[in-house]
């Protein structure tokens, strides 16, 4: 967890995303999904990139993502986690292998799709791999780049 919030704290600071990534001291608030499905749709054994297509649904309040989670070592299902920024009107949408069990000897690759239905319309969801060799990370405007 120490390399994680190493790494986030220099992405941050960063212009990939600024605006602060740690949690703060304010209280802790209700999720900001209400429902997500993600689905593995091809896994294996490969020397595959990462990749990320988002786009945003103002009229459902839902991102759609297919993406590809890769050069990992680690088995298992795939989880989200999310963080909102302390402006609340950001959203980081972080994607990482739940089960931390080596797989045998090989660069395991995911490739998923993601609906997550958010409680209220976020100006940005940057979707993160943090847990892999290499970070990977995608911010989607929502205010200009979503679809009705």
């Amino acid at each position: 967890m120490v390399k994680r919030r190493a790494y986030l704290a220099a992405l941050c600071s960063g212009p990939f995303l600024t605006g602060g990534c740690l949690a703060s001291d304010e209280p802790e608030s209700p999720s900001v999904l209400t429902d997500h499905r993600l689905t593995i749709t091809e896994r294996g054994c490969g020397d595959r990139q990462h990749d990320a297509s988002l786009s945003y649904d103002t009229a459902t309040n839902q991102l759609h993502v297919e993406g590809t989670y890769a050069k990992t070592e680690e088995c298992g299902p795939l989880g989200l986690g999310t963080n909102r920024r302390p402006n609340n009107e950001k959203v980081d949408i972080e994607i990482y292998p739940v089960d931390r069990a080596d797989c045998p000897s090989c660069r395991r690759y995911y490739e998923y799709e993601l609906t997550a239905t958010f409680r209220d319309t976020p100006s940005g969801v940057a979707l993160v791999y943090l847990e892999t060799d290499d970070p990977f990370g995608e911010f989607l405007d929502v205010e200009s780049e979503s679809t009705e």
